[in-house]
């Protein structure tokens, strides 16, 4: 997945993910975006919630539901906004 600024579709580095497994709520892994704004989690087939924050930004989903794939990947690009 990426992260990348709403309006010019560029990546964010510094932008804290954080995956939670959806039964239970426990936080299960996080990732610090490079500069191009790329992550990735692997995962098993169940149910997730993705979170995003950067300073300066927001986005407006706040969070979002995953269903982890056959391959096992979260991949789900994510669109900030400029505060």
């Amino acid at each position: 997945g990426k992260v990348e600024e709403e309006e010019t579709k560029k990546g964010l580095g510094l932008a804290v993910l954080r995956l939670f497994d959806k039964r239970y709520g426990r936080l299960l892994l996080t990732q610090v975006t490079p500069a191009n704004g790329k992550y990735g989690f692997l995962v098993g087939k169940e149910n997730y919630i993705l979170t995003c924050e950067r300073e300066g930004y927001s986005w407006p989903e706040k969070q979002t539901e995953i269903l982890g794939t056959k391959e096992g990947i979260v991949r789900k690009d994510v669109e900030m906004r400029r505060n």
